[in-house]
C-alpha cells in the first residue's frame, strides 16, 4: 500500500508517553468505541484597555486533535506526544469536519500599551467573547418573539441567532495559544502544536452525518480505567463543576465510515507491533501497521 508523504496523525498517550500498556488500552478503546473528544477550558487575557485591565476570558472547548506532519518527521511528533500514532488521510477527515486550528499569540500585559497591534490577538478573542453573549441574548429575545420589526429587516435566509451564537461559539474552539508549555524550551512541541487540526465538539447534532455522543456508563467506566487520575479530574464551567470524563465525546464515525475505517495505518515502536497486531485483529479490522 502507498502512503502519502503527509497526513494527518493522532499520537498517544499523550501524559506518560512510554506506558505501553496505556498505549494500547487507548488503541483499544478508540477501534471500539471511536476517538474520544475531550474538554479543556483555555483562559485568556487580561485585555487592556486605557490602562485597566480587564476579566480574564475563559473559552470552553472539547475537541480531538491531530498535527499536519510528515513521514520524515513523525519520529520527532511521537516523542512529544506518544509511542503509538494512528495515520489518516488529510482529505478523508474534512468529511469529520476537522479543521485546522488558529494560534493566536498571547500578549503581555506589562509591554508597551502604546501599540494597540500587541493585544491584537487578544482583542479578537474578547469581541468573539463578546459576540457569543450578544448573540446567546438575541437567540432568547427572538424565540419569545420580541424584535419583531428588528427581525423583520434582517435578510430572510440568514441563520436564527441561535445557529449564529453556535457558530461563534465553534470557532473559539478552534483557538489556541502561542505560548510555549514548561518543558518545551527548545520549542519542538510549540513547533507541532502550531500544525494542530481538530474535530470540535460542537458539531454533535448539528450536521447529520456525524455520528458524535456523549458516553454511556459502561464506556465512561472504560476510559475512567485507563488513566483514572486524569479522567477524574474536575473541569470548571462557570460555577458549575463536573467530572472530566463526564464531559467528554466519542466519535464514532461519519456517514457510513466508522473511526477505524478512515486509519490510513498504525505505527509502532517494534516492542509493540505484536501487541497492536493483536488488538486490530481482534476487532476484525485490517489496518496496515508501520514500525516505526
Amino acid at each position: 500500500m502507498t502512503f502519502p508523504n503527509a497526513y494527518l496523525v493522532h499520537t498517544f498517550p499523550r501524559r506518560d508517553k512510554q506506558n505501553h500498556h496505556r498505549a494500547i488500552s487507548i488503541l483499544a478503546s478508540i477501534l471500539r468505541d471511536g476517538l474520544l473528544l475531550t474538554p479543556e477550558v483555555i483562559t485568556v487575557g487580561p485585555e487592556v484597555v486605557g490602562g485597566e485591565r480587564r476579566p480574564l476570558v475563559r473559552l470552553y472547548q472539547c475537541r480531538v486533535s491531530f498535527t499536519h506532519t510528515t513521514s520524515q518527521e513523525l519520529e520527532d511528533h511521537e516523542r512529544e506526544f506518544g509511542c503509538i500514532s494512528l495515520l489518516f488521510d488529510e482529505r478523508e477527515l474534512h468529511g469529520f469536519g476537522a479543521m485546522p486550528v488558529l494560534y493566536i499569540p498571547h500578549a503581555d500585559p506589562d509591554a508597551d500599551q502604546t501599540s494597540p497591534l500587541n493585544q491584537l490577538g487578544t482583542h479578537f478573542v474578547y469581541r468573539l467573547s463578546e459576540a457569543q453573549d450578544v448573540l446567546a441574548q438575541l437567540a432568547e429575545w427572538e424565540a419569545r418573539g420580541k424584535m419583531r420589526d428588528f427581525i423583520d429587516s434582517l435578510p430572510s435566509d440568514r441563520a436564527d441567532f441561535r445557529q449564529l451564537g453556535a457558530t461563534v461559539k465553534a470557532l473559539a474552539s478552534l483557538y489556541y495559544t502561542t505560548t510555549r508549555e514548561p518543558g518545551d524550551a527548545a520549542g519542538r512541541r510549540s513547533y507541532f502544536l502550531q500544525r494542530e487540526w481538530r474535530i470540535i465538539g460542537q458539531i454533535q447534532g448539528s450536521v447529520e452525518q456525524i455520528r458524535m455522543e456523549r458516553l454511556l456508563h459502561e464506556e465512561k467506566e472504560s476510559i475512567r480505567s485507563i488513566d483514572p487520575e486524569f479522567f477524574d479530574a474536575v473541569v470548571e464551567l462557570g460555577d458549575l463543576k463536573k467530572s472530566f470524563v463526564d464531559e467528554c465525546l466519542l466519535l464514532k464515525g461519519a456517514g457510513g465510515t466508522s473511526i477505524s475505517d478512515a486509519i490510513l495505518a498504525i505505527r509502532a515502536p517494534s516492542s509493540l507491533v505484536k501487541d497492536v497486531r493483536s488488538v486490530v485483529e481482534s476487532f476484525g479490522n485490517k489496518i496496515p501497521i508501520m514500525e516505526g
